[in-house]
């Protein structure tokens, strides 16, 4: 009877060590993702916001972005990808046309640079904070 009753403790005290475990923080997994890019200057004036598609695959590190053309997205581009805890960097591969022929270029639209994330299940949140200018993916893997 003892016996018993020690097995059924220990059982419970396993479920309950095994219902306590923290899961780590989600990362990004292959798919098409969807969303708004927004450059935000002194926390409150939108100075270039646009729809954005953003193709990962994790089996290579490649990511391929697309941008709004008739709005003020990023350049398209395409490369590889590093993750890091909380943090993704992007190493840019493509050659930009527009870089050339831009005179008010900004390098920063272009996905070529370490940004902070956080990945909900579905929603994929990018951010490179820059002092007076913040560079914001909102995402939705669709």
């Amino acid at each position: 009877m003892k016996l018993k009753k020690l097995f059924g403790v220990l059982f419970l005290l396993a479920l309950v060590f095994a219902s306590c475990k923290k899961d780590g923080p989600l990362t990004p997994t292959n798919g098409i993702y969807r969303g708004v890019f927004s450059r935000i200057y002194n926390a409150t004036d939108t100075i270039g916001t646009g729809v954005v598609f953003l193709a990962l695959n994790e089996a290579d590190s490649s990511f391929i972005m697309t941008g709004d053309t008739s709005s003020n997205a990023p350049y398209s581009c395409n490369g590889s990808f590093k993750l890091m805890p909380g943090k993704i960097e992007f190493i840019n591969a493509a050659f930009i046309t527009e870089i050339t022929e831009d005179p008010v270029y900004d390098p920063f639209y272009v996905l070529d640079t370490v940004f902070e994330y956080e990945f909900l299940d579905t929603g994929f949140f990018l951010q490179l904070n820059l002092d007076t200018v913040v560079y914001d993916y909102k995402l939705t893997r669709f």
